[in-house]
């Protein structure tokens, strides 16, 4: 995801879209950072409950980041799509990306590589990360003309 997202920031400033990049840079960016901050904060070790069907991750558990980016991602995604283009556009984006999340955090449970509460924090620090950042930037933008 990392790669694709860097794909849709240089987009977006190719285009000069730069509200657009700003918030998609401080909403993944930001939610990443605070993802792997709190990781290394908490030191959560993965479940080793039953015998895993992937091998494990070197990192912590606690909270899931594939959640927490696809979750980032999705958001400011959805956002920028109901700006962009309107809400009937808007709603379809967030429709679908509301599906990809799940099954990432769905997948996240079925590997045994998460706990459920690792895969709701993940997407929940993701949920209050973007919705601040595009309401701080709400805040600070000038009025349009």
């Amino acid at each position: 995801l990392l790669p694709l997202s860097m794909a849709v920031l240089a987009f977006m400033l190719v285009r000069k879209r730069w509200p657009e990049a700003e918030l998609f840079g401080l909403g993944f960016g930001g939610a990443v950072m605070a993802t792997n901050g709190i990781k290394w904060l908490v030191g959560r070790p993965r479940p080793d409950l039953f015998p895993s069907l992937v091998p494990m991750p070197p990192d912590f558990s606690f909270p899931s980041g594939h959640t927490a980016q696809i979750t980032a991602f999705a958001c400011c995604l959805s956002i920028i799509a109901s700006r962009c283009r309107g809400a009937p556009f808007g709603s379809t984006v967030t429709a679908l990306a509301a599906l990809i999340t799940g099954l990432v955090g769905f997948s996240r449970l079925y590997l045994q590589v998460h706990f459920l509460s690792d895969v709701l924090a993940g997407a929940l620090l993701s949920l209050l990360w973007v919705g601040s950042i595009q309401w701080i930037l709400g805040r600070t933008s000038p009025p349009a003309p």
